[in-house]
């Protein structure tokens, strides 16, 4: 559960770059092709990053 043989992540960022003009790229060591389902450790720093984007990417709603 340390290394993925099923993606090639080298690939896979150097494509995702070209997807559009503003791309977020974020490497997460020792993750397997479905991160979520890594290691707790790998999890943790997976959910962080998407945390991090989200409040930064994503418009925050007001209550109704």
């Amino acid at each position: 559960m340390t290394a993925d043989a099923v993606l090639d992540v080298g690939h896979i960022a150097g494509y995702a770059s070209r997807l559009g003009r503003h791309v977020t790229i974020v490497r997460i060591e020792g993750g397997m092709h479905d991160l979520t389902l890594s290691s707790a450790p790998v999890r943790a720093r997976v959910f962080d990053e998407l945390d991090r984007w989200m409040r930064a990417y994503v418009p925050a709603t007001s209550p109704d």
